[in-house]
This record gives C-alpha cells, sequence and structure tokens, in this order.
C-alpha cells in the first residue's frame, strides 16, 4: 500500500487508474503530505444520505494505483481512523464527564459493543481516555486551551464504522472542523493468515 506522500499529487490526479462508472460517483481526496495542504474533488453527487459524510473521509482505497491494491485492502483486519478535531469548545473538551459520555455515545452511535472506559482528568486542563469495544478502541486526548482532541478509532469487522464515531464527536465537540485518515491495519493475503494454527 502506497503512502500518501510516496503516492503524490501527480497519482492522485491520474483519474485513468480510475473507472469512474463503477468506482463511487463522488470523490472527496485531501493529500495530507503537509498539514495545510487540503485539495478537495467533488466529481458528482454521492449516493444516499451526502449530507451526513463529511469531506474529511478519505478511504485509502481511491488513493491505491492499481485494483490488485484495493482487493488486498478489502483483506485487512481492521480500519483504524485518527482524526484531529479543531476548533472545539474548551468547556466540552476540559470536562471529564462530558468526553467520557460523549465517546460512549460515539462508540454506540458506530454500532460498537462497549466493554470498559477509562478517563483521566489533567490539571489544568485537558482528558484523556479510552473505550475499550468488542470490536478494538476509541482513544481520545484533549487540549481545551487550544481547541484541540486527537481521537483514534480503531475497529474490526465490518459491523462498526468508524466514521460514525468521529463525525458524531465532531458534532458533539462543537468543532469548526476535523481532518482525518484511515488506516488499514493487519491487511493479509488470505483471510486465513490470520489464525494461528
Amino acid at each position: 500500500m502506497s503512502s500518501y506522500k510516496e503516492s503524490g499529487l501527480e497519482h492522485a490526479l491520474a483519474w485513468k487508474n480510475y473507472n469512474l462508472a463503477t468506482d463511487i460517483p463522488k470523490i472527496y481526496i485531501f493529500l495530507l503530505t503537509t498539514p495545510n495542504f487540503v485539495l478537495k474533488f467533488n466529481l458528482m453527487e454521492i449516493w444516499g444520505n451526502w449530507r451526513k459524510r463529511r469531506p474529511a473521509q478519505i478511504l485509502s482505497y481511491f488513493l491505491s494505483r492499481k485494483r490488485g491494491q484495493r482487493s488486498q485492502l478489502a483483506n485487512s483486519l481492521g480500519r483504524h481512523v485518527l482524526a484531529e478535531i479543531y476548533g472545539c469548545s474548551f468547556d466540552i473538551l476540559n470536562d471529564r464527564e462530558k468526553v467520557e459520555m460523549l465517546m460512549v455515545n460515539a462508540a454506540l452511535e458506530a454500532g460498537a459493543e462497549v466493554r470498559e472506559v477509562v478517563f483521566h482528568k489533567f490539571s489544568p486542563q485537558g482528558v484523556s481516555g479510552v473505550v475499550v469495544i468488542s470490536e478494538s478502541h476509541l482513544a481520545i486526548h484533549t487540549w481545551p486551551e487550544l481547541g484541540y482532541a486527537a481521537v483514534d478509532v480503531f475497529t474490526c469487522g465490518d459491523r462498526v464504522n468508524p466514521w460514525d464515531a468521529c463525525n458524531y464527536l465532531t458534532d458533539h465537540f462543537k468543532a469548526g472542523h476535523m481532518t482525518a485518515t484511515e488506516i488499514k491495519r493487519g491487511i493479509v493475503e488470505d483471510p486465513k493468515e490470520a489464525v494461528n494454527i
């Protein structure tokens, strides 16, 4: 799997690599090679309820050059979304109970089953915590003084959608915007490779 830096702008613009008739009709591509660089392509109307989808929902699927790489990504063991949430409410990010409640609700919104919850309030400000779910975990670290939250949502299987959790948190933190990327974890050629026999 090529990284954003390896693929570069030239690769992302090589539309001959994509079959737009069969690929998802609306592609938002953000190239995160530098913190301030965001490139947006809005090709056509997206399927379904597109208003719930955020431009930050970048699927590494679209940045894969070959269909072989795409099918390889389909055999991953999990999806790990790394979200940078900016412009959040100081009061929310500095309140351990609110952050904990919102993280648990985000897990439930994504369709996960919550197992354990651990959160800690720092002095003078900031909250860190983990929500352990049957499908993996959600983690957060907040910087209320900067209005910033770093969120990781790692899910296994296809029943839980990590993007639903990220979008829920962005809305409920009263954020200005979110940037995020998804990493496929545990890429295997054959799902049987994942079994230790």
